[in-house]
């Protein structure tokens, strides 16, 4: 894969800490990120499979122990709880090493971006061409073409009405069960281009792409950028808090929305959190 190195920091109390190789970790190159329905946290990395955080060390997961691949791209859970591993160039694989899915099962593309659970438990993963559903660890063929068949999709996220928003390398879409496909084109009116995380907040979308923050609302695009407090206009990942702040990774560090704005400030956003009323928190 190669690459900037994506490195893993926490932020504990009022300071920031940082896993590198020098504090024990593998492999400094996390691609990916995700906590169960138990409260674990797991990360993917670029070369040493999968790890898990046990609150003082990591415990990693990797081909020797029956993964398919070490270049893992995301993390998802089924519904009863199974984790599956996206992969690069080596399709999918669930973290128990019993099942694996390749194009020989009918994926699209052994690389797979994103994944997420649909409401009706169907899993849909994104791949570097086109979209796959998955139930039971089978591939669903679709009644036509492959959706979004060509497209590199980088991000989901489920509808409330058992569609599926899909970030794509050239925008956004908007799938249905029937694989009926609505396109959002990137450009005027439009998302930016390279889509790699979509969150809800009440009752807007927000997007991160190559050229800033995307907010959907009603069918209508508002950008926010650098202008608006942003770190970089490059967003490549996005958290939203319990107090529905929107966090967003950039390839110039952390912002967090603050009052309509974006604040770069993460020591003074972790210094307003320790001076809040614990019954605020």
């Amino acid at each position: 894969m190669g690459g900037n190195e994506t490195r893993l920091n926490k932020i504990e109390g009022d300071r920031i800490r940082v896993f590198t190789v020098h504090q024990g970790m593998p492999n400094d190159n996390i691609q990916c990120a995700f906590q169960d329905s138990e409260g674990n946290l797991w990360f993917g990395t670029d070369g040493a499979g999968v790890l898990r955080y046990l609150g003082d060390r990591f415990v990693t997961f990797t081909g020797k122990d029956g993964m398919c691949s070490d270049l893992v791209m995301s993390i998802t859970s089924d519904a009863q709880g199974d984790l599956w591993l996206g992969t690069y160039d080596n399709g999918l694989c669930r973290m128990d090493g019993m099942a694996m899915i390749t194009t020989l099962d009918g994926l699209p593309n052994n690389t797979v971006w994103c994944g997420a659970l649909n409401t009706d438990g169907t899993l849909w993963f994104g791949t570097s061409d086109g979209l796959a559903k998955v139930h039971n660890g089978v591939v669903l063929h679709p009644k036509g073409a492959v959706p979004l068949a060509g497209s590199r999709v980088l991000s989901l996220l489920p509808a409330t009405d058992g569609r599926m928003w899909c970030g794509t390398r050239d925008g956004l879409a908007l799938v249905g069960p029937a694989d009926s496909v609505r396109l959002y084109a990137s450009g005027p009116g439009g998302p930016g281009r390279s889509i790699r995380s979509i969150k809800r907040v009440r009752d807007e979308l927000v997007l991160a792409s190559d050229d800033g923050l995307y907010l959907l609302k009603d069918g209508s695009f508002r950008r926010l950028g650098v202008e608006d407090g942003l770190c970089d206009n490059t967003v490549f990942c996005l958290l939203v808090d319990k107090r529905d702040r929107v966090w967003a990774g950039t390839a110039n560090g952390l912002s967090c929305s603050m009052a309509n704005a974006f604040t770069r400030s993460v020591s003074q956003l972790i210094s307003d959190e320790l001076h809040r009323p614990v019954a605020d928190r």
